[in-house]
């Protein structure tokens, strides 16, 4: 297939659009005040101040009545050599290189998904059913015949034009489409856990919406996570290039939702870990940009100008009143081995562990395995965990 001359897989974002997120910051009465005090504190010596204030917990909150709600979870076997050699042959028809629109570390998989789905099992058993989305792969220790469990091909949701992709953004912008998911569900990663119970009130509220009781969505944003730093920022001025193509993708949402709505600030980036979405918003989002939604779809591998339309529609909700800012304890881990000190009691409730930027693999030992040790009802009773 000829690469058409025209086509957006450039690894570069438009200056303008990096120019205009400064622009946006320094008019943000919130973000000024926010650095300010940052600088204060450096030169007073004490502590730098949160990026926002950390909203209340879901403790106090009145307990919802029973209603169904699913968890979708993506995965993909970067060592499969099918796999590896079809996106070989997609990037040298797109003339990328694979150190930045392809490395290795975006598809590694360690056996995380196992140790996830045991944990989902055990912390939220009202979940009603998992969707195992995935690139015609299967893991070899999964029961597809359980009930609870559904492997939902790329094909199933995606636009065949648009195939094969391996583009993060594109699957999720998708997961609306997913047939029999459920309109409350939990958007999740297989390096992403639970570790304490959590119930269905730690992501979802009851709130009165344009005159209507409605269940919205708690959704966090970072809070000076040790990881991240929460602000949307110039991406020209993040150096390392994996992270300025992550921070690139979000100068476009900025720019998208404030040329839109330019009487509101869309501040932060996502916070990494699972969190709740309505079916019906991430239609709707999908439906109010049918362009950005197209461009996003056609590009195969992560570009700067594409959209996550999972934020969109966090976005869109919080303006809107069908979403509130929540918090659940949570840490971000970039390997297995900061695990290494905790126990199943000091666990936060939300966790994830991330490769990081290079080319580092996930584990050093199957620490997983010790705190999430009873194979799920899913788990095939052959299967025998890598240790």
């Amino acid at each position: 297939m000829a690469v058409p001359s025209s086509r957006r897989d450039s690894q570069v974002l438009p200056a303008w659009k990096s120019w205009f997120v400064g622009m946006s910051l320094l008019t943000d009465p919130g973000y000024v005040s926010y650095r300010v005090r940052r600088r204060w504190a450096r030169l007073a010596g004490t502590m730098p101040p949160q990026p926002s204030p950390t909203p209340p917990s879901a403790e106090g909150e009145p307990e919802l009545p029973p209603f169904d709600v699913d968890l979708v979870c993506l995965w993909v076997c970067g060592q499969d050599p099918k796999h590896r050699e079809k996106r070989r042959q997609w990037l040298e028809r797109a003339g990328l290189q694979p150190a930045l629109s392809n490395p290795d570390v975006r598809y590694v998989e360690e056996d995380e998904l196992r140790y996830a789905l045991r944990s989902a099992e055990e912390f939220v058993p009202w979940i009603r059913r998992i969707f195992l989305v995935t690139d015609d792969q299967v893991p070899a220790w999964l029961n597809r015949e359980h009930p609870r469990v559904r492997v939902v091909d790329h094909r199933e949701i995606i636009d065949p034009q648009w195939l094969p992709t391996f583009n993060t953004k594109v699957i999720i912008n998708s997961l609306h489409r997913i047939p029999g998911l459920s309109e409350h569900f939990l958007y999740t990663n297989d390096d992403c856990f639970f570790g304490q119970p959590c119930r269905r009130e730690d992501f979802f509220a009851r709130r009165r919406v344009r005159g209507k009781d409605r269940v919205v969505m708690r959704i966090m944003f970072p809070q000076a996570e040790k990881n991240f730093d929460s602000w949307i920022v110039p991406a020209h001025l993040v150096q390392e290039p994996l992270a300025r193509l992550w921070m690139s993708s979000y100068n476009t949402l900025k720019v998208m939702l404030e040329t839109r709505r330019p009487w509101e600030k869309f501040r932060y980036v996502d916070c990494h870990q699972t969190q709740p979405m309505l079916r019906s918003e991430l239609a709707g989002a999908v439906q109010a940009f049918p362009e950005a939604h197209r461009r996003t779809a056609s590009s195969r591998f992560r570009n700067p100008n594409d959209i996550s339309f999972i934020s969109v529609a966090r976005h869109r909700s919080y303006a809107r009143g069908m979403a509130v800012q929540g918090y659940v304890s949570h840490r971000f881990f970039p390997f297995e081995r900061d695990l290494s000190e905790y126990t199943r009691e000091s666990l936060p409730a939300l966790f994830c562990i991330n490769a990081g930027l290079g080319d580092e693999t996930l584990r050093e030992k199957r620490i997983l395995a010790r705190l999430f040790p009873t194979p799920a009802a899913f788990e095939l009773p052959a299967a025998v965990p890598s240790t």
